[in-house]
């Protein structure tokens, strides 16, 4: 993912681009709904253009039965000096795995999970 825009405020909106490994960059924005530190966050995500605008999902190549904007909670608790991230979409799990989406979701995280390993060890 690449940010062009980020404000991580209750109310501030992001704006960011992930290229998928065919080399196609799908444009996405959204706002932040609640950020409760350390518990909760929530936010809006929608497909866009390059310029931020708005588009449905059918004019970027989605799905049409996926929703114009999507709401995303990801809570956060402490277990065993760990962090456990619980992620849940708006989006019908059937329609994310047909679109691919869950895949991408699931890769996000692992290789999140390896960059935080990482940083871990750094800090040894």
């Amino acid at each position: 993912m690449l940010f062009r825009t980020i404000d991580p405020r209750e109310g501030g909106e992001f704006h960011f681009y992930i290229e998928s490994p065919n080399g196609r960059a799908s444009w996405c924005k959204g706002a932040y709904r609640e950020l409760v530190a350390p518990e909760r966050m929530v936010f809006t995500m929608a497909a866009a253009d390059e310029n931020g605008a708005a588009t449905g999902p059918t004019e970027v190549g989605m799905n049409p039965q996926w929703p114009r904007e999507a709401i995303v909670t990801a809570t956060f608790a402490e277990i065993c000096d760990k962090t456990q991230v619980t992620f849940r979409r708006s989006v019908a799990e059937s329609s994310a795995e047909r679109t691919r989406a869950l895949a991408s979701w699931l890769e996000m995280f692992d290789r999140l999970g390896e960059e935080l390993d990482y940083l871990c060890e750094l800090a040894r």
